[in-house]
């Protein structure tokens, strides 16, 4: 049976369905130890090293954040020493991330002084579509692989955090506002082997990794704080990577390394448990929660009709009826009224992909301006990245060939809807 990462409910539903409620030998300990502010800056540290205290844990920032980028994405990796300052020994201590209100976008960044250069108008957008992961390392080529010894990431059920607020601890760190998300990362100490017990005076080391779009970013500047929840995890646990793939096995053998032979959790994100894995727990969740709500921006658009390219605001449309998302993570948009299909990236660039440049209707074959439309309202991409497009009063479909290398697909799929009375593009993720 899993052990949560919460105070037991056996008691809460013994006592609703009007039966006894047993007696327990003695209470067990709250796990929630306290939150933190982290910051995450590729900035040096001048002086004294940053630490923060939060009860018995003493955490220390060990110099700049690195950035490796590959397949339009930054790879941020932010290392901490984790010291323990008490009595007690800790097990599995972990970062949980929290979504404080008034954060940015819903997300666990407090604050935003720089994220990859981009303008701050753009910062919220970039940050929902930011995701955790193991430590990585990228190659010349590109290749991902894993930060040998990378045990820190950990994916949670939201029925596992949703139980930390009922902790007392809870509303002593936190308002009402205040969400957990499903995702953390476990503090791990190594000399000529591994484990994940602090005993007191003991350190270790945690990794915080997240894995940005690029977008518009002119640069790999980064510098914001993150809110985290601290707990001691009374299950040992990995999580399968993502990025790179890595099967149930290979994340067991990570588990073995850190001296958990027997036992313990294999998380699954995305996808359901194929096999059991041998001698361990195997769970899986659908997804990382990395908003507490659905979050809505304006992509791009004016708020009035017009054909012009351009990032954000600077972009216009005329009744944008049809919309698709290629493998990565661009909209392709049926721009109705202009007769041409666009295309918006995740950062709010748009460019016209094919349509008449005098906005004519018709149904030309060719390339970019050299075909026409007439009313198109309707796109789709294939897996190979062409565009099929119906062309409404022409009673035919058109295809086209994708103009840009498709990198690698997004595990993280967005809403994506138009709202031709303003004439611009929003999306939303949950």
């Amino acid at each position: 049976m899993r052990t949560p990462l919460l105070l037991t409910t056996l008691t809460l539903l013994l006592a609703a369905c009007g039966q006894p409620t047993p007696t327990a030998a003695a209470p067990t300990p709250d796990r929630l130890l306290g939150g933190v502010e982290l910051p995450v800056t590729t900035a040096a540290v001048s002086g004294q090293a940053l630490t923060f205290r939060e009860g018995d844990v003493q955490i220390t920032r060990l110099g700049a954040a690195s950035v490796q980028s590959a397949g339009g994405f930054d790879y941020l990796r932010a290392q901490y020493e984790v010291k323990n300052v008490g009595t007690t020994p800790f097990d599995n201590l972990t970062l949980i991330a929290v979504a404080k209100q008034g954060n940015v976008g819903g997300t666990a960044i407090k604050t935003i002084t720089d994220f990859g250069g981009v303008t701050s108008t753009n910062q919220a957008s970039l940050a929902v579509q930011s995701t955790a992961l193991h430590s990585v390392t990228v190659a010349t080529d590109g290749t991902l692989s894993l930060v040998p010894g990378a045990t820190d990431f950990q994916a949670f059920t939201p029925a596992e955090v949703a139980g930390l607020t009922a902790q007392n601890g809870w509303n002593n760190t936190y308002g009402p506002g205040d969400k957990p998300l499903t995702y953390g990362f476990t503090v791990s100490k190594c000399t000529t082997t591994c484990t994940r017990t602090l005993n007191a005076g003991e350190t270790g080391v945690v990794n915080v990794a997240l894995r940005i779009p690029k977008g518009g970013a002119t640069g790999t500047a980064y510098n914001f704080t993150l809110n985290f929840a601290l707990v001691n995890d009374s299950v040992s646990r990995v999580t399968r990577s993502v990025t790179p793939a890595e099967t149930a096995t290979q994340a067991s053998n990570r588990l073995t390394a850190l001296g958990v032979s027997t036992g313990g959790e294999v998380m699954t994100v995305g996808a359901p448990v194929s096999s059991a894995t041998t001698n361990r727990t195997d769970v899986s969740t659908p997804g990382l929660k990395v908003v507490s709500a659905p979050f809505v921006v304006t992509l791009a658009g004016s708020g009035s009709a017009g054909s012009a390219d351009g990032t954000g605001p600077a972009a216009s449309f005329r009744f944008p009826v049809g919309v698709a998302v290629d493998a990565s993570g661009n909209v392709i948009v049926a721009d109705t009224r202009n007769n041409k299909i666009r295309k918006v990236t995740p950062d709010g660039v748009v460019t016209t992909l094919a349509g008449s440049s005098t906005n004519t209707a018709g149904s030309a074959d060719g390339t970019g301006p050299a075909a026409s439309f007439q009313n198109p309202n309707g796109v789709a991409v294939d897996a190979t990245g062409n565009m099929i497009v119906t062309n409404t009063p022409e009673f035919c479909f058109q295809i086209f060939a994708a103009i840009n290398e498709l990198p690698e697909p997004r595990r993280h799929t967005r809403l994506w809807r138009s709202r031709s009375s303003r004439s611009d593009l929003m999306s939303s993720r949950a």
